[in-house]
C-alpha cells in the first residue's frame, strides 16, 4: 500500500509545474496539463528544455478554481500568468473561445494538427525570454471521454491520440506520450545511492509521485488503483503501460537551467535496457535509460496528496509493456 506523497502539472510544457494538493483526471490527463507548448515560429515545431534549458526559469500560474475543474466559479478575467528572471509577467486569457482563425499547425514529435495561437503579446514575451522567436499553441481539442471509437480523434485535426502501439482510444493535449508519468520517491532515493550529488525530483517531471514502497517496485506493475484513505471503493484505476525513457532534460538544473551530465551518466550503469534484460524484445531501448513509468487512466476523478495506492503486478514479473 503506497501513498501518494505529491501531485503535479505543467501548464506550458518545458516550463515550471505547479504542485498541488488535489488534481483533477480528465480525459486528457491532469487537468491544464501541458495544455499549451510553445513552437519556433516559421516551422512551428514544439521546442522544450531539450533545446532552450532555460526555460526552466519561466513561472507558470494558473487559478486554482481551474486547476480544481471549477469553472462555474472562475472570474471572467481568469488568465494563465508567465513570469521569468528579470522580465515583467505576462496574462494570457483563460476564456475559451471558438475562433478558428486562430487555429494554425503545429508538430509535437509525430503529431501535426491545429492549435490556438495566443497572440502577439507572449509571443514577443516569450521570444525576448528564450533568444528565439516563438509562439504559443493551446491545445482545442475536444474529448468525448477517456475511451473512444479508433479513429475518432484522428479525424479531429485538434485532437491528438496516442500512438496505436500503446493504446487505443487513448488521447493526450502535448505531453510525450500518455496521461500521467509515475514515479517514486523509493525509486529516487536509490538513484541518489549512486549519484556524487543527491538530485531532486524535479529533474524527471512526474504528474504523480508515491511514497512507502521498494525501490523500483512499479517495474513489475501492471495496475495502480489510487483512492482516497477513507474510502473503500471508487478511486481511479490506472494502466501502467511503458517505462519512461529519459533524455538530455533530466541534465538540466531547474533552480538554475544549468546543464550537466547526470543523472544520464548514472541512469547508463544502472537502469539502461541493456542492464534490465528490457531490449531481448525491443532491441531500440538498449541504450536507452529508464526512471519513472507512464500510465493511462481508465476514469474521470479526483486526486489527493494522501490517497492510497494499491498496485496489482505483472502475471509474469519482469515483463515490460512493449516487450
Amino acid at each position: 500500500m503506497a501513498t501518494v506523497s505529491s501531485l503535479r502539472v505543467y501548464p506550458v510544457k518545458g516550463c515550471k509545474g505547479i504542485e498541488l494538493d488535489t488534481a483533477v483526471m480528465t480525459p486528457t490527463g491532469l487537468a491544464f496539463d501541458r495544455h499549451w507548448v510553445v513552437v519556433k515560429e516559421g516551422t512551428m515545431k514544439f521546442l522544450t528544455q531539450r533545446q532552450i534549458p532555460q526555460m526552466c526559469l519561466i513561472e507558470v500560474s494558473l487559478p486554482i478554481e481551474a486547476l480544481h475543474g471549477q469553472w462555474g466559479q472562475l472570474d471572467p478575467g481568469a488568465a494563465l500568468v508567465l513570469n521569468a528572471p528579470h522580465m515583467q509577467p505576462v496574462q494570457v486569457p483563460l476564456a475559451k473561445t471558438a475562433d478558428d482563425s486562430l487555429l494554425r499547425e503545429c508538430t509535437v514529435w509525430e503529431w501535426s494538427g491545429l492549435a490556438q495561437d495566443e497572440g502577439d503579446e507572449v509571443a514577443q514575451w516569450l521570444s525576448e525570454f528564450m533568444g528565439t522567436a516563438v509562439r504559443l499553441m493551446r491545445y482545442r481539442g475536444k474529448p468525448t471521454g477517456l475511451r473512444h471509437e479508433a479513429g475518432e480523434a484522428q479525424a479531429d485535426p485538434c485532437r491528438r491520440p496516442t500512438d496505436p502501439e500503446w493504446g487505443s482510444g487513448v488521447e493526450f493535449a502535448f505531453a510525450d506520450r500518455y496521461h500521467v508519468l509515475l514515479a517514486t520517491e523509493a525509486d529516487l532515493e536509490d538513484l541518489n545511492c549512486h549519484l556524487a550529488t543527491p538530485l531532486p525530483m524535479n529533474r524527471f517531471r512526474p504528474n504523480i509521485i508515491l511514497k512507502d514502497t521498494e525501490p523500483w517496485a512499479a517495474d513489475n506493475w501492471a495496475k495502480v488503483k489510487i483512492r482516497p484513505q477513507d474510502e473503500a471503493t471508487g478511486g481511479i484505476d490506472f494502466l501502467v503501460t511503458t517505462p519512461c525513457s529519459r533524455c538530455k532534460v533530466t541534465t538540466v538544473n531547474q533552480a538554475t537551467g544549468e546543464v550537466g551530465l547526470e543523472p544520464l551518466a548514472t541512469l547508463a550503469n544502472v537502469r539502461s535496457g541493456r542492464v534490465l534484460g528490457w531490449d531481448v524484445g525491443r532491441k531500440d531501448w538498449r541504450h536507452k535509460v529508464f526512471f519513472g513509468w507512464n500510465a493511462v487512466a481508465q476514469q474521470e476523478g479526483r486526486l489527493r496528496v494522501g490517497d492510497l495506492a494499491m498496485a496489482s503486478v505483472r502475471e509474469r514479473p519482469g515483463d515490460v509493456a512493449g516487450v
